[in-house]
């Protein structure tokens, strides 16, 4: 699948908020610990590649 056609699908799901869960915890974050400045810098800081795993799993486990 395409970037595009992963991110349409997630949204077609409404999995967006599972994708960003699954996109922190990757990062190192604990859900239980909350959204915090530093889980939005990370995930904005994140790569591509860490971007597309986590929205591969996101798709994988729903």
């Amino acid at each position: 699948m395409t970037d595009e056609e992963i991110a349409a699908e997630i949204k077609r799901r409404g999995l967006e908020v599972e994708y960003l869960c699954e996109l922190a915890a990757s990062l190192g974050f604990d859900e239980e610990e909350g959204w915090s400045e530093a889980v939005f810098a990370a995930i904005e800081a994140a790569t591509h590649e860490q971007r597309r795993s986590a929205a591969e799993r996101t798709l994988r486990l729903s």
